[in-house]
């Protein structure tokens, strides 16, 4: 961010720094400062944007950035430049945040430093525009973005943690049809190369690092059991059990 405004040309006071007019004003085109700033709006008839500024919409900076007078840098990481930029494009129309700044809290949700957003009605707008799109590329494999959370889930249904998300939106049923089959399809896998470990503790540590449903495991457990349990008995087994 640059710490002079650029200069803006106009009749009474041409761009020279050697004219008799910027000698007999030298506060003009220098400093950046919000005083400096709010005078300089009040001199250009934009009582908008100093009631903008007064109602704390947005700041001194943000209202000479939106008038080309201020440059800055494109937003970084840092949610407080996308909130700005949400600010200046409230004010002045123009570029948002980003796309991709947009759907990756759409996805994950807030930086732990903040969200974009300066307001919940500018997080439902983007979900309204990219919330399909955010849906098409992560809602697969049992996750859901955190938009989805926010918006579309079922009442008490909130965002899991990652190692049990599957199982809990497999549970909730609102997985969809082939998206489940997969998901038992990998599960059952798991289940299967359980059994050959030697303890049922193992076995509960296997099925938790799978994130295996509970519903899943008992029926399974209880297949395995009729199973082995209609087994015939091997003859060598009836002669030891006879002794």
């Amino acid at each position: 961010m640059i710490d002079e405004p650029v200069p803006v040309p106009n009749v009474t006071h041409p761009v020279s720094s050697t004219t008799a007019a910027d000698t007999d004003n030298p506060r003009r085109y220098r400093g950046n400062s919000r005083a400096y700033l709010m005078q300089r709006l009040k001199e250009a008839g934009r009582d908008d944007l100093i009631d903008k500024i007064e109602r704390r919409q947005i700041s001194a900076r943000q209202a000479a950035m939106g008038l080309g007078w201020v440059e800055e840098l494109p937003p970084s990481n840092d949610p407080r430049s996308h909130r700005r930029l949400f600010a200046r494009t409230k004010a002045f129309g123009g570029p948002q945040p980003s796309r991709i700044a947009i759907l990756g809290e759409l996805w994950l949700g807030p930086n732990p430093t903040g969200s974009i957003f300066n307001s919940r009605e500018e997080l439902v707008a983007a979900w309204k525009q990219y919330g399909g799109e955010a849906m098409a590329m992560w809602a697969r494999g049992g996750r859901r973005p955190a938009g989805w959370y926010e918006f579309e889930a079922p009442p008490g249904l909130h965002h899991s943690p990652y190692a049990t998300e599957r199982s809990r939106l497999y549970e909730a049923g609102v997985l969809g049809i082939d998206e489940a089959a997969a998901l038992e399809t990998e599960w059952r896998q798991a289940f299967a190369e359980a059994q050959a470990l030697s303890s049922d503790a193992e076995r509960r540590a296997a099925y938790a690092e799978a994130d295996i449903p509970s519903e899943l495991v008992k029926r399974w457990s209880a297949a395995a059991r009729r199973r082995r349990a209609r087994q015939p008995v091997a003859p060598s087994e009836e002669v030891a059990a006879t002794k």
